[in-house]
């Protein structure tokens, strides 16, 4: 019986982390990803354009036990995906066009698709699509809806008229009764390919929804969720808490202004 060679592959040759091949006859191709400094490249390989030949990269890859196919159901598929974000529409497809330049020469050329363009692709070369890895925020492309209503969520306007003082009044019937008190926040730590809808463990018992803030990058990494008692700050894994001052600032800043303290 053949072994399945289709789909994504877990792969430690020359800087390559993962490869996606397909043998399917009409979206044969075969491409590896790797991260290039701040960038996500896919990359095909120009000379797999037949299925044989696409087994063959698979099998040469596999020989020398430095890869293997991710079965789609398991948890190492899943913090693959994590990693990546998606596997783009193009890879997937395993499309290459090729059309005739306005000289006497023909070039290759990648076309992609539009959901691809909205989640950052672009095209570097004719065998190649790259990504700034500040895209790797699958919560905001593949859910927007879900962060941006809670980042939307109306706040109530701060009371900002003069409150006259009014001197206190003796009662012998009065009690001492605890009219407001701080909320004990504390860190916690969230996966980055959920959406806060898919972290209903986290933010479910909250009665006010998640407030989203950004780094300094423009990426959505953080969320404060609390009630009357108890709160959280969650941060996405990819970021280090406390190494970006914008964006710490401005938690602090919501805090205070929600009587808010994070936890010692």
């Amino acid at each position: 019986m053949a072994q399945v060679i289709n789909g994504l592959w877990t792969v430690s040759i020359d800087g390559i982390q993962f490869a996606y091949f397909n043998t399917t006859q009409s979206n044969v191709g075969a491409w590896i990803y790797r991260l290039d400094g701040s960038q996500q490249v896919w990359q095909r390989i120009p000379d797999c354009k037949s299925a044989a030949a696409v087994r063959g990269v698979a099998a040469a890859y596999r020989a020398n036990g430095m890869a293997q196919r991710l079965d789609v159901k398991s948890g190492e598929y899943n913090q693959a995906i994590s990693e990546i974000g998606e596997i783009p529409e193009i890879v997937e497809r395993g499309e290459m066009v090729i059309r005739a330049a306005d000289g006497d020469y023909e070039i290759g050329s990648t076309s992609l698709t539009k959901q691809d363009t909205e989640r950052g692709w672009q095209i570097e070369d004719p065998y190649t699509i790259v990504r700034d890895i500040d895209f790797l925020t699958p919560a905001e492309y593949d859910h927007p809806e879900a962060v941006e209503s809670f980042d939307e969520a109306t706040e109530p306007e701060p009371v900002t008229a003069e409150i006259p003082e009014v001197p206190p009044m003796a009662d012998s019937k009065a009690k001492v009764v605890k009219v407001s008190a701080n909320v004990i926040v504390r860190d916690v730590t969230i996966p980055s390919g959920k959406s806060i809808k898919e972290l209903a463990d986290v933010f479910g018992a909250y009665q006010h929804k998640p407030r989203g803030f950004r780094d300094s990058k423009g990426r959505r990494v953080a969320y404060v969720a609390y009630n009357g008692e108890t709160g959280v700050i969650a941060y996405r894994e990819y970021y280090k808490v406390g190494s970006d001052k914008m964006l710490e600032q401005s938690i602090t800043d919501y805090l205070a202004a929600h009587n808010l303290v994070k936890a010692a």
